[in-house]
């Protein structure tokens, strides 16, 4: 009968600390109050930030289609399109053409869908979802191995070190996946373990600082940070007031774009976060506007359009040491340089380019920051 209850006692107490690891930590979340914020027409960062442009070459072997991430390392800029090119493209910092990983196809080293890679020391890691892999090159570009994953991948992809290895995506049911090295799920967050923020939309955004991973989920108003000690945090909480989108209206996506159109609701499209800015962009209404937020002096800027020098910021596309990496298509560099009235002219110094050249990549630090090599 002692025996029995010990059994029993031991039982109970592992439930309890499995259920515990399930919890989210809320930790010190801090609030942006989005409510009485004014819409400036245009802001030129050029007084406050160092923005460096990096012209990509433009060769037939190396043409982007659609930029979706980017990373800067080691003196390489790696851009990854894995809609039209699918392709991972490699650069130097100066926007030299170096090669390219074209992993889409059925062999070895190859698969079907392409969602989302990562670097880690000498190491390139793709995450392909549907074939559940995670394929692994080395620095160069040459295949090394493919990683199996036990049940189906998510859509995004964070490499902590070559044995561990995070996934994340809302719609598939799962939150957050960890995995070894070997492709074995060792812990996972669904969508119900983390606070009432979640209930559709798909994790596309992941912000790095040092070794955080901050998780941005579309129609929400809070970003949640993640570690290698796999503890899930409510770190930012996005204060939208009377605009807040309720949990009720997230039937489908079509909805969600529809009710946001009335101008009803606002809510986070896109961020990048470092250590002392957050950067966003929100979508208000018919309107998607750019939002600078200081972390220490609670200073914050909105505006319709995003200058530097009179050249046009577009899309933010990665995260970089203090500051972010803005993705802007050629026409409109183009445009700006060559047709814009209040600028015809006085940027071809800063950048000569033509419409039909590859997009054009922007690195933006704050001024206190050395300028990039």
């Amino acid at each position: 009968m002692k025996l029995k209850k010990i059994i029993l006692v031991a039982f109970v107490c592992s439930l309890l600390i499995s259920c515990s690891q399930q919890k989210t930590n809320t930790g010190n979340i801090e609030k942006i109050d989005f409510t009485d914020t004014k819409i400036e027409e245009t802001i030129d960062i050029t007084n406050n930030f160092n923005c460096k442009p990096i012209i990509l070459e433009t060769k037939k072997n190396c043409l982007i289609g659609q930029i979706d991430k980017v990373i800067v390392k080691n003196g390489r800029i790696y851009i990854f399109d894995p809609n039209v090119s699918k392709c991972l493209f490699v650069f130097n910092i100066k926007g030299d053409f170096l090669f390219k990983i074209s992993p889409y196809g059925q062999g070895p080293g190859e698969a079907l869908s392409l969602s989302d890679f990562d670097i880690y020391k000498e190491n390139i890691f793709i995450l392909s979802p549907c074939d559940r892999k995670i394929l692994n090159y080395d620095i160069n570009g040459h295949f090394k191995k493919e990683i199996r994953l036990k049940n189906y991948g998510n859509t995004n992809l964070k490499v902590f070190s070559e044995k561990l290895f995070m996934t994340s995506c809302c719609n598939s049911g799962t939150a957050v996946d960890f995995w070894n090295g070997k492709g074995k799920n060792i812990k996972s967050y669904d969508s119900k373990t983390l606070p009432k923020h979640i209930n559709r939309g798909t994790l596309k955004e992941l912000s790095v600082l040092k070794d955080s991973v901050f998780i941005q989920i579309p129609y929400n108003d809070t970003i949640f940070s993640i570690t290698k000690n796999k503890i899930l945090t409510s770190s930012f909480y996005f204060d939208f007031g009377k605009k807040h989108f309720p949990i009720e209206m997230f039937k489908t996506e079509k909805l969600v774009n529809m009710e946001s159109l009335k101008d009803k609701y606002d809510f986070l499209a896109s961020m990048a976060i470092s250590e002392n800015y957050i950067f966003c962009l929100l979508k208000r209404g018919k309107l998607a506007t750019y939002f600078f937020y200081n972390r220490k002096t609670h200073e914050k800027k909105e505006t319709k359009r995003l200058f530097y020098n009179g050249l046009m910021l577009f899309s933010i596309r990665g995260d970089y040491p203090n500051g972010l990496i803005f993705v802007s298509d050629s026409p409109i560099l183009y445009n700006c340089v060559n047709k814009a009235e209040k600028y015809k002219g006085t940027n071809k110094k800063i950048l000569n380019i033509n419409p039909e050249d590859n997009p054009v990549i922007f690195i933006v630090t704050e001024k206190n920051n050395k300028e990039v090599k």
